[in-house]
Protein backbone atom coordinates (compact mmCIF):
# COMPACT_ATOMS: atom_id res chain seq x y z
CA UNK A 1 0.00 0.00 0.00
CA UNK A 2 2.59 2.12 0.63
CA UNK A 3 4.60 1.58 -2.76
CA UNK A 4 1.48 2.56 -4.01
CA UNK A 5 1.39 6.17 -2.81
CA UNK A 6 4.87 6.36 -3.11
CA UNK A 7 4.43 5.78 -6.51
CA UNK A 8 1.62 8.15 -7.14
CA UNK A 9 3.37 10.36 -5.37
CA UNK A 10 6.28 10.58 -8.01
CA UNK A 11 4.33 10.33 -10.93
CA UNK A 12 2.16 13.77 -9.55
CA UNK A 13 5.59 15.49 -9.01
CA UNK A 14 6.33 14.89 -12.49
CA UNK A 15 3.05 15.85 -14.00
CA UNK A 16 3.36 19.21 -12.20
CA UNK A 17 6.27 20.05 -14.25
CA UNK A 18 9.15 19.01 -11.74
CA UNK A 19 12.80 19.03 -12.93
CA UNK A 20 15.09 16.31 -12.16
CA UNK A 21 14.48 13.32 -10.24
CA UNK A 22 17.16 13.45 -7.89
CA UNK A 23 18.69 9.63 -7.29
CA UNK A 24 20.32 9.06 -4.09
CA UNK A 25 22.47 5.44 -4.31
CA UNK A 26 22.31 3.30 -1.04
CA UNK A 27 25.63 3.24 1.44
CA UNK A 28 26.27 -0.15 -0.15
CA UNK A 29 25.44 0.57 -4.35
CA UNK A 30 28.59 1.05 -5.97
CA UNK A 31 28.67 4.50 -7.87
CA UNK A 32 27.70 4.37 -11.78
CA UNK A 33 30.11 4.34 -14.33
CA UNK A 34 29.83 5.37 -17.97
CA UNK A 35 29.54 3.31 -20.89
CA UNK A 36 32.56 1.16 -21.41
CA UNK A 37 32.59 1.51 -25.03
CA UNK A 38 32.26 5.58 -24.77
CA UNK A 39 35.38 5.38 -23.08
CA UNK A 40 37.07 3.32 -25.70
CA UNK A 41 35.83 5.31 -28.46
CA UNK A 42 37.21 8.71 -26.37
CA UNK A 43 40.50 7.19 -26.42
CA UNK A 44 40.31 6.01 -30.27
CA UNK A 45 38.91 9.69 -31.05
CA UNK A 46 42.46 11.22 -29.57
CA UNK A 47 44.77 8.64 -30.61
CA UNK A 48 43.35 9.44 -34.62
CA UNK A 49 43.67 13.30 -34.10
CA UNK A 50 47.12 12.93 -32.79
CA UNK A 51 48.10 10.54 -36.15
CA UNK A 52 46.47 12.80 -38.23
CA UNK A 53 48.50 16.04 -36.93
CA UNK A 54 51.61 14.11 -36.97
CA UNK A 55 50.72 12.67 -40.41
CA UNK A 56 50.14 16.68 -41.37
CA UNK A 57 53.56 18.28 -39.78
CA UNK A 58 56.03 15.33 -40.99
CA UNK A 59 55.13 13.11 -44.06
CA UNK A 60 51.89 15.11 -45.80
CA UNK A 61 54.28 17.72 -47.26
CA UNK A 62 51.48 20.41 -46.37
CA UNK A 63 54.38 22.51 -44.49
CA UNK A 64 57.07 22.45 -46.86
CA UNK A 65 58.86 24.92 -48.68
CA UNK A 66 56.50 26.12 -51.70
CA UNK A 67 58.04 28.87 -52.86
CA UNK A 68 61.44 31.25 -52.91
CA UNK A 69 61.45 35.25 -53.36
CA UNK A 70 65.02 37.38 -53.80
CA UNK A 71 65.53 40.87 -51.86
CA UNK A 72 68.18 43.07 -51.99
CA UNK A 73 70.36 44.00 -54.31
CA UNK A 74 72.44 41.75 -55.77
CA UNK A 75 73.95 40.27 -59.39
CA UNK A 76 72.52 36.72 -58.41
CA UNK A 77 69.14 35.67 -60.36
CA UNK A 78 66.28 34.04 -58.33
CA UNK A 79 67.27 30.56 -60.51
CA UNK A 80 70.57 30.23 -59.23
CA UNK A 81 69.27 31.78 -55.78
CA UNK A 82 66.85 28.33 -55.97
CA UNK A 83 69.23 25.87 -56.99
CA UNK A 84 71.53 27.00 -53.95
CA UNK A 85 68.20 26.16 -51.54
CA UNK A 86 67.42 22.76 -53.56
CA UNK A 87 70.55 21.92 -53.24
CA UNK A 88 71.06 22.46 -49.48
CA UNK A 89 67.38 20.96 -48.74
CA UNK A 90 68.69 17.11 -50.90
CA UNK A 91 71.17 17.32 -48.02
CA UNK A 92 68.80 17.43 -45.64
CA UNK A 93 65.73 16.35 -46.42
CA UNK A 94 63.81 16.79 -43.06
CA UNK A 95 64.54 20.72 -43.56
CA UNK A 96 62.02 20.59 -46.57
CA UNK A 97 59.73 21.09 -43.76
CA UNK A 98 58.93 24.96 -42.35
CA UNK A 99 59.03 24.08 -38.84
CA UNK A 100 62.64 22.13 -39.02
CA UNK A 101 63.94 24.06 -41.40
CA UNK A 102 67.87 25.95 -40.21
CA UNK A 103 67.52 29.48 -41.58
CA UNK A 104 71.02 30.21 -40.31
CA UNK A 105 72.58 27.01 -41.74
CA UNK A 106 71.01 27.74 -45.01
CA UNK A 107 71.93 31.37 -45.37
CA UNK A 108 75.61 30.63 -44.45
CA UNK A 109 75.38 27.48 -46.85
CA UNK A 110 74.16 30.48 -49.79
CA UNK A 111 76.92 32.54 -48.97
CA UNK A 112 79.72 29.78 -48.98
CA UNK A 113 78.86 29.30 -52.37
CA UNK A 114 79.03 33.22 -53.55
CA UNK A 115 82.18 34.44 -51.34
CA UNK A 116 81.26 37.86 -52.23
CA UNK A 117 77.91 38.21 -50.85
CA UNK A 118 78.20 40.30 -47.86
CA UNK A 119 75.52 39.23 -45.83
CA UNK A 120 72.17 36.67 -46.40
CA UNK A 121 69.26 36.59 -44.19
CA UNK A 122 66.77 33.97 -44.56
CA UNK A 123 63.02 34.61 -43.34
CA UNK A 124 59.61 32.62 -43.69
CA UNK A 125 56.55 33.66 -45.08
CA UNK A 126 52.63 33.44 -44.50
CA UNK A 127 52.52 31.74 -47.98
CA UNK A 128 54.35 28.93 -46.85
CA UNK A 129 58.00 30.13 -48.46
CA UNK A 130 60.68 31.37 -48.28
CA UNK A 131 62.27 34.70 -48.70
CA UNK A 132 66.20 35.65 -49.06
CA UNK A 133 67.62 38.87 -48.25
CA UNK A 134 71.43 39.33 -50.25
CA UNK A 135 73.35 42.14 -49.38
CA UNK A 136 75.80 42.07 -52.35
CA UNK A 137 79.50 44.27 -51.39
CA UNK A 138 79.40 47.02 -54.12
CA UNK A 139 82.50 47.56 -55.95
CA UNK A 140 85.17 49.98 -53.82
CA UNK A 141 88.61 49.71 -54.98
CA UNK A 142 90.96 48.03 -58.03
CA UNK A 143 93.26 45.71 -55.73
CA UNK A 144 96.68 45.01 -57.70
CA UNK A 145 99.10 42.35 -56.89
CA UNK A 146 101.92 41.38 -58.91
CA UNK A 147 100.44 41.23 -62.68
CA UNK A 148 96.86 40.61 -61.75
CA UNK A 149 94.24 43.40 -60.65
CA UNK A 150 91.14 42.46 -58.61
CA UNK A 151 87.58 44.43 -57.50
CA UNK A 152 87.33 44.96 -54.08
CA UNK A 153 83.69 45.68 -52.27
CA UNK A 154 82.97 48.01 -49.45
CA UNK A 155 84.09 45.36 -47.38
CA UNK A 156 87.39 44.11 -48.34
CA UNK A 157 86.42 41.55 -50.03
CA UNK A 158 87.33 40.73 -53.38
CA UNK A 159 84.76 40.39 -56.19
CA UNK A 160 86.11 39.58 -59.36
CA UNK A 161 88.93 40.33 -61.85
CA UNK A 162 89.13 44.01 -62.92
CA UNK A 163 88.09 44.82 -66.00
CA UNK A 164 88.56 48.16 -68.20
CA UNK A 165 85.08 49.41 -67.48
CA UNK A 166 86.53 49.52 -63.78
CA UNK A 167 89.41 52.04 -64.52
CA UNK A 168 87.08 54.94 -62.53
CA UNK A 169 87.84 53.16 -59.05
CA UNK A 170 91.14 53.76 -57.05
CA UNK A 171 94.03 51.46 -57.07
CA UNK A 172 96.04 49.89 -54.64
CA UNK A 173 99.26 48.26 -55.62
CA UNK A 174 99.95 45.68 -52.64
CA UNK A 175 103.64 45.77 -52.43
CA UNK A 176 103.96 41.79 -50.69
CA UNK A 177 101.99 40.58 -54.10
CA UNK A 178 100.55 38.21 -52.33
CA UNK A 179 98.11 36.24 -54.52
CA UNK A 180 94.25 36.43 -53.67
CA UNK A 181 91.06 35.18 -55.32
CA UNK A 182 87.50 35.98 -55.28
CA UNK A 183 85.92 36.04 -51.86
CA UNK A 184 89.02 36.47 -50.30
CA UNK A 185 89.15 39.32 -47.59
CA UNK A 186 92.18 41.77 -48.39
CA UNK A 187 91.12 44.51 -46.19
CA UNK A 188 88.82 45.54 -43.64
CA UNK A 189 85.69 48.37 -44.42
CA UNK A 190 87.53 51.19 -42.79
CA UNK A 191 90.73 50.91 -45.39
CA UNK A 192 88.72 50.89 -48.25
CA UNK A 193 86.67 53.88 -46.93
CA UNK A 194 89.95 56.03 -46.28
CA UNK A 195 91.17 54.96 -49.52
CA UNK A 196 88.43 56.20 -51.78
CA UNK A 197 88.20 59.10 -49.16
CA UNK A 198 91.85 60.08 -49.99
CA UNK A 199 91.07 59.81 -54.01
CA UNK A 200 88.10 61.91 -53.66
CA UNK A 201 89.43 64.88 -51.30
CA UNK A 202 92.55 64.88 -53.26
CA UNK A 203 90.78 65.98 -56.44
CA UNK A 204 88.91 68.56 -54.93
CA UNK A 205 91.90 69.88 -53.55
CA UNK A 206 93.98 69.81 -57.04
CA UNK A 207 96.47 66.76 -56.06
CA UNK A 208 97.28 64.57 -58.45
CA UNK A 209 97.88 61.84 -57.65
CA UNK A 210 100.11 58.82 -59.39
CA UNK A 211 99.93 55.58 -56.88
CA UNK A 212 98.74 54.51 -54.06
CA UNK A 213 100.25 51.75 -52.20
CA UNK A 214 100.45 49.98 -49.01
CA UNK A 215 103.75 50.35 -46.56
CA UNK A 216 104.09 47.87 -43.90
CA UNK A 217 100.79 47.47 -43.01
CA UNK A 218 97.03 48.27 -44.31
CA UNK A 219 97.65 50.50 -41.38
CA UNK A 220 99.61 53.05 -43.66
CA UNK A 221 99.08 54.28 -46.94
CA UNK A 222 101.92 55.43 -48.99
CA UNK A 223 100.51 58.49 -51.88
CA UNK A 224 102.81 58.75 -54.25
CA UNK A 225 101.76 62.37 -56.04
CA UNK A 226 102.53 64.39 -59.13
CA UNK A 227 106.56 65.48 -59.05
CA UNK A 228 107.33 62.10 -57.43
CA UNK A 229 106.82 62.97 -53.41
CA UNK A 230 105.01 60.47 -51.41
CA UNK A 231 102.61 61.19 -48.43
CA UNK A 232 102.88 58.79 -45.60
CA UNK A 233 98.95 58.48 -44.36
CA UNK A 234 97.76 56.63 -41.40
CA UNK A 235 94.39 54.96 -42.23
CA UNK A 236 92.73 55.68 -38.78
CA UNK A 237 93.16 59.43 -39.28
CA UNK A 238 91.00 61.49 -41.10
CA UNK A 239 91.85 61.90 -45.16
CA UNK A 240 91.08 65.36 -45.42
CA UNK A 241 93.04 66.70 -42.35
CA UNK A 242 96.26 64.75 -43.18
CA UNK A 243 95.86 66.19 -47.14
CA UNK A 244 95.72 69.41 -45.70
CA UNK A 245 98.88 69.09 -43.35
CA UNK A 246 100.54 68.16 -46.51
CA UNK A 247 99.44 71.15 -48.28
CA UNK A 248 100.61 73.18 -45.70
CA UNK A 249 103.74 71.54 -45.23
CA UNK A 250 104.85 72.22 -49.06
CA UNK A 251 103.45 75.91 -48.62
CA UNK A 252 105.63 76.51 -45.80
CA UNK A 253 108.76 74.55 -47.43
CA UNK A 254 108.42 76.88 -50.09
CA UNK A 255 108.59 80.04 -47.95
CA UNK A 256 112.02 79.17 -46.61
CA UNK A 257 113.04 77.70 -49.47
CA UNK A 258 113.34 74.17 -48.82
CA UNK A 259 111.54 71.99 -51.20
CA UNK A 260 110.22 69.06 -50.57
CA UNK A 261 112.12 66.19 -52.52
CA UNK A 262 111.11 63.08 -51.10
CA UNK A 263 108.41 62.23 -48.71
CA UNK A 264 105.99 64.28 -46.39
CA UNK A 265 105.07 62.03 -43.02
CA UNK A 266 101.75 63.03 -41.88
CA UNK A 267 100.71 60.19 -40.10
CA UNK A 268 100.94 62.18 -36.77
CA UNK A 269 99.46 65.36 -35.88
Amino acid sequence: MNDKLLNHTEERQVRRGARQVVYAPAADEAPKQQFQWRVYMKRVGIALVAVAMLWVVFFSGWLNVRSISLQGKHSLTRETVADDVQAYLSRFPTQRNLLFLQTDELAAYIQQQHPTLQKVNINRTLTMGISVGITESQPALIWQTGSKSWLVGEDGRVLRVAEEGDASFGRVIDTAQLDVEAGNKVVDADFVGFTRSVYAIAQEKGVAIEQVSIGDTTRELLVAVQGGVVIKMAVERGAGEQLEAYLKTLETAKKEGKPVREYVDVRVV
